[in-house]
């Protein structure tokens, strides 16, 4: 029996830029601020009344990162180059003050989510992040432009895969998503995955398997494969540390690293 739903968490990173874009139209003039406001209020309101949840909060990033350190390959994030929306900081103070957004240091807000979500299995991913998606518990993923809903969904630990014919575009869910990611790499965060290997090549490998383990052992021979059994094995665990949202906070209020050693995607509460 799935749990039961009872609370949204906000993936509000993405707000920042988006609703703080719509108001400077290419070609035309910045539009008053009172615009973000009432797009901000209305995407509250229309989440939740669509999903019947009143009880809501959401999170920031705030500074440091820890993938920072972690990142050896390339910069993690280092490609991003946009400026930021002339509402960008106006947007985000309007989300801490008026809806009490909290601000996380260190980490990312999908990990302070993530984090949620392993606590709480009750809780909502509210986000257009398709990383979170590799988190076990419900998500929702409203509609933006031509972007279209994602509709709440309750994803497995396992998860699933899906491929585009045309495009060689993989989607997916939960621990296959993850390794998935490990292998093609995310443009968005600039980490490169398994050279040469695209969404095509990871749908091939990891969907038909359904053992965690074995997940874990056939993307890792990919690594050892192309950069041998040494640098392909640091490699790996390097793409796992940049791509695993975390779950885990120490006691000093640091997140739990990954080792990217075998049976690290097990909840330790479980081990």
């Amino acid at each position: 029996m799935l749990p039961k739903p009872t609370k949204i968490c906000y993936d509000l990173d993405l707000w920042s830029y988006d609703i703080a874009f719509a108001a400077q139209p290419k070609g035309g003039e910045l539009l008053p601020f009172s615009y973000c406001i009432s797009l901000v209020d209305t995407r509250f309101k229309e989440i939740s009344d669509k999903l019947g949840i009143k009880e809501f909060y959401g999170y920031l990033t705030g500074k440091g990162n820890f993938r920072e350190q972690l990142a050896v390959s390339d910069v993690y994030k280092g490609n991003r180059s946009q400026p930021k929306p002339e509402y960008y900081q106006y947007v985000r103070d309007y989300l801490i003050n008026q809806y009490g957004a909290v601000v996380v240091n260190g980490i990312e807000a999908d990990d302070a989510i993530a984090i949620d979500m392993t606590k709480d299995q009750g809780v909502v991913c509210c986000s257009r992040d398709k990383d979170l998606r590799q988190v076990q518990g419900w998500h929702y993923g409203y509609s933006v432009g031509k972007q279209p809903e994602f509709p709440l969904t309750y994803v497995d630990f396992i998860g699933e895969l899906s491929i585009s014919e045309k495009s060689s575009k993989l989607v997916g869910t939960g621990l296959k998503f993850f390794f998935s990611q490990v292998l093609t790499g995310d443009t968005t965060d600039n980490y490169k995955g398994a050279k040469g290997k695209g969404g095509k090549f990871a749908y091939n490998l990891l969907n038909e398997l359904t053992d965690p383990d074995e997940m874990y052992l056939s993307t890792l021979l990919v690594f050892q494969d192309l950069y041998g059994e040494v640098e392909g094995t640091l490699k790996f665990k390097e793409q796992c540390q940049m791509a695993w949202m975390v779950r885990h906070l120490n006691p000093d209020g640091s997140p739990v690293i990954i080792s990217g050693d075998r049976g690290f995607y097990y909840d330790k509460n479980d081990e």
